[in-house]
């Protein structure tokens, strides 16, 4: 479930070979984090511009918002290239780690604009597709894993997409379709680190729909194959999923208020036109969604674009993309 994956997110930390190696890595290696901050803070003192400084010390420091503070200093120093990329990767995973899944929403587009051959795409990608997940944007989330999945199946990362698949179904109760991307990550990526979430994953799929018999299959697997202290925390776990079903709830209530909207760029009844649709907008920058509504009995799927918390913002907005794509929208409440 997305909830173990927020839990157990896994940031590496990469040296880069500069003047500040010996002394960084060893630090690091030893895992004296405060050591290593106060050495980069007297190296900053006589190189302010140290891109490679600030870089490090955004991904080590204890204070969140200067963390973010240090790496937005090293992107400004440095526009272009792998490690201004990994800079604006990190601000991402901070602002979603601080739950701001909007700002990282904005974040990783921004990315996939300025970075489209990164090497951490796969990583974007796959973050993008949690923070619609969080939000409560299970197609969307779909769209993000399944790419993936798609041009990245070789990736550490495509395994994460198959866990995050299957949430995405479990969020959306179609407890068949989770056990089954589940099931897929336990075949085909037998030494993934997300494996024993998905044992624990399709155990308690399997608890959804009743099926005690597997559902003990699968937790006595885990026992058997992982040792103690890997899901230790259960309670933890527990009350972040707890959080995080609340959260959604609550999203989705204030998504229903109508002194939010958002522009309609699209209604289909081809769910693949509408996917084309959605791409179309998303690589030009805009925070797009597709949500599949029902009318007279049909199933539809509807393209937004942008959220708004103003009529007139968002009638500001709709003009512009008019203008742009010479086309009529409509802006809706949601």
């Amino acid at each position: 479930m997305l909830w173990s994956m927020i839990f157990f997110i896994p940031f590496s930390f990469s040296m880069a070979a500069s003047e500040l190696d010996d002394t960084l890595k060893y630090f690091v290696e030893t895992n004296e984090l405060e050591k290593a901050r106060e050495f980069l803070i007297s190296f900053l003192e006589s190189n302010p511009q140290s891109r490679e400084a600030l870089f490090y010390l955004g991904k080590i420091h204890f204070d969140g918002d200067s963390s973010l503070k240090y790496l937005s200093q090293a992107i400004d120093l440095t526009q272009r290239g792998e490690k201004s990329a990994e800079a604006l990767l990190w601000m991402s995973k901070h602002s979603f780690l601080n739950a701001s899944y909007s700002v990282t929403l904005e974040q990783t587009i921004e990315f996939r604009k300025r970075f489209k051959q990164s090497l951490f795409m796969p990583e974007i990608l796959w973050l993008s597709g949690c923070s619609y997940l969080v939000s409560g944007y299970t197609d969307s989330a779909e769209q993000q894993f399944g790419r993936v999945l798609e041009e990245f199946p070789g990736s550490k990362w495509a395994s994460w997409a198959l866990l995050g698949l299957g949430d995405c179904f479990f969020f959306k109760k179609e407890f068949d379709q989770a056990i089954h991307q589940y099931s897929r990550l336990i075949d085909q990526y037998t030494d993934s680190d997300a494996l024993p979430l998905s044992l624990i994953s399709l155990c308690r799929s399997y608890i959804e729909i009743k099926d005690g018999d597997n559902a003990l299959l699968y937790y006595n697997l885990y026992q058997d194959r992982f040792p103690p202290g890997i899901l230790e925390q259960e309670k933890v776990i527990d009350r972040i999923r707890v959080e995080l079903s609340e959260k959604i709830k609550k999203e989705k209530r204030e998504r229903r208020k109508p002194d939010k909207y958002t522009i309609q760029v699209g209604l289909f009844s081809d769910k693949d036109q509408a996917d084309r649709e959605y791409r179309r907008f998303e690589s030009r920058g805009y925070t797009s969604r597709i949500l599949d509504v029902t009318q007279d009995g049909k199933t539809f799927w509807r393209v937004e674009v942008g959220i708004f918390d103003s009529q007139k913002n968002a009638e500001s907005f709709k003009n512009k993309l008019e203008k742009t794509f010479r086309k009529t929208y409509k802006v809706i409440s949601r």
